[in-house]
């Protein structure tokens, strides 16, 4: 773990190799700002552990923000780039072991190419499906699909709103190989603080965002949330999603998890929704109100 320590260099030049010496950010930055968000991008970069320090007052948040989603940028456009040049290396290794006649070879080296390029284009591939994902859920979100009037979700909007099911295994293997940025702070103020600063900062608009809470904080399930106390909201919860599955009053052939906030339809409704722009935990909650609402 290294600690380090941010130079007020003029951030019109950057002293760290492969690294821009601008940042995508809602004003000129100064340059202490510029300093973190190329510290950090470094870090990011060579797949190191940083510590960094900033006097109060000095747009930690912002510059943190840009600074590694500028890196998630870069490094999602890269991974295209780097399996054109693996695939033309590739050929032309195996081109040069088949020229000399070495047969044996020439489809050892070629086994071995398809093996390394397989890792790189199924992070392509992830990367894109997650893109056209956000593109499909901003489309159901500019229709008005899986939503009723008066702001609940509807069961029947919502299961045509989430498509197709997908197989279990394959969006396990995909999340396996998409980069994800968790942001962790001591209290929940400042995770509001915080989307809030991601809201104006330049990548407000594109990037998907969950914010993380307790069942205390989310359950909108009025019996529950009148235990008051977290462990007894916890074992409630689970208790109740364990329970047999009962049937639905209006489709009796259909069955249900135990907790009436977690039907399948108005779940993935929520889900668009909230990954469809920046929401604090009180946002998300008021998202999904009690009246035919569900849990975020």
């Amino acid at each position: 773990m290294e600690k380090q320590s941010l130079s007020l260099a003029s951030p019109s030049v950057s002293p760290l190799e492969d690294v821009p010496v601008s940042f995508p950010f809602p004003f000129p930055p100064y340059p202490i700002q510029t300093a973190l968000m190329q510290s950090l991008y470094s870090t990011l970069q060579q797949g190191k552990v940083g510590i960094f320090e900033s006097p109060t007052g000095t747009g930690k948040s912002l510059s943190v923000i840009c600074g590694s989603l500028t890196w998630l940028r870069d490094y999602e456009e890269s991974l295209s780039r780097q399996l054109a040049v693996a695939e033309a290396e590739a050929e032309r290794v195996v081109a040069d072991h088949e020229r000399g006649g070495d047969w044996i070879a020439a489809y050892t080296e070629k086994r071995k190419q398809e093996s390394s390029r397989s890792e790189l284009k199924a992070k392509v591939e992830a990367h894109a499906a997650r893109r056209a994902r956000g593109k499909e859920r901003a489309e159901r979100i500019a229709c008005g699909q899986g939503e009723e009037r008066g702001g609940g979700f509807g069961e029947k909007n919502g299961r045509q709103a989430s498509g197709e099911e997908r197989d279990e295994d394959a969006v396990e293997e995909e999340k396996d190989h998409l980069v994800r940025i968790y942001y962790c702070s001591r209290t929940h103020s400042q995770l509001s603080q915080f989307s809030e600063e991601l809201r104006r900062s330049p990548f407000g608009q594109s990037v998907s965002v969950a914010t993380l809470a307790s069942r205390q904080h989310y359950c909108v399930h009025a019996p529950v949330r009148q235990l008051r106390s977290a462990a007894l909201i916890n074992d409630k919860c689970v208790q109740m999603q364990k329970d047999k599955a009962e049937e639905c009053v209006d489709e009796p052939k259909k069955r249900t998890s135990g907790c009436p906030m977690l039907r399948g339809g108005r779940v993935q409704a929520l889900s668009d929704q909230m990954l469809s722009r920046v929401m604090d935990i009180e946002e998300a909650t008021r998202a999904a109100p009690p009246r035919r609402g569900c849990c975020p």
